[in-house]
């Protein structure tokens, strides 16, 4: 499904903007994000830089983007425990990925309602990786305060199912919070500033298990 997802993406992407009169933007941006959690009644923390890459196609009141981030997390002391209870070096970084695929549409001229599709993977340092997939919902809303500077918020919530070395593990749920701005450079080039927030929580074999992400943001983009 993800895959399709993908395929219908590139292909609006590659058709001529002068038959399918659309706008296109590209934005990269770094998330000094922390990750904090409570396993087997300890708890732990780690923070690292995410890299988002994001894209996005604009028609009349509809849109649709793709976005694509990753980053690696050092644990000093504890970390998450590993999906086949196996003691692991904390020496050792555990990468998280993601992917989002969205489709929306602008019911408000400061606001849109869009579905997506997300995909979070953690790799663990032998290369075992727990994922979470699913389909959910979410709001979106901008509100000028300026010819330049622009507020914008995001809520997104999506029941997971859960993988450990990809067999059928258990259940998840992601939520999602994001609050900035935009400043504008002229027509094309924006800035971007805000704070983001995330949390994981998944039930594996009776046990539940929480993981909280979030930093500050900032990066920059491009539409044309």
């Amino acid at each position: 499904m993800k895959n399709l997802f993908f395929l219908i993406f590139l292909s609006l992407l590659i058709v001529p903007q002068a038959v399918f009169a659309a706008d296109y933007s590209l934005a990269v941006r770094f998330t000094n994000s922390k990750w904090s959690g409570e396993e087997s009644k300890q708890n732990f923390d780690a923070s690292t830089t995410v890299v988002d890459l994001s894209g996005k196609i604009h028609h009349q009141r509809f849109y649709g983007g793709l976005n694509i981030s990753g980053g690696k997390y050092n644990f000093p002391d504890n970390g998450p425990n590993h999906p086949n209870n196996v003691t692991y070096d904390h020496d050792k970084p555990l990468t998280k990925n993601s992917v989002d695929l969205i489709a929306g549409y602008e019911f408000w001229s400061h606001g849109s309602v869009f579905i997506g599709t997300k995909s979070i993977e953690i790799i663990w340092p032998n290369n075992d990786k727990i994922t979470w997939a699913g389909v959910g919902a979410g709001l979106h809303a901008f509100h000028p305060l300026s010819s330049k500077w622009i507020s914008y918020g995001s809520f997104s919530l999506m029941p997971m199912f859960v993988d450990a070395n990809d067999k059928a593990a258990g259940r998840g749920a992601y939520v999602g919070l994001e609050l900035g701005v935009n400043y504008l450079l002229g027509k094309r080039f924006y800035l971007h500033g805000g704070l983001r927030a995330e949390n994981l929580s998944y039930q594996i074999e009776n046990e539940s298990n929480n993981y909280g992400f979030g930093g500050l943001t900032f990066g920059a983009g491009v539409s044309f």
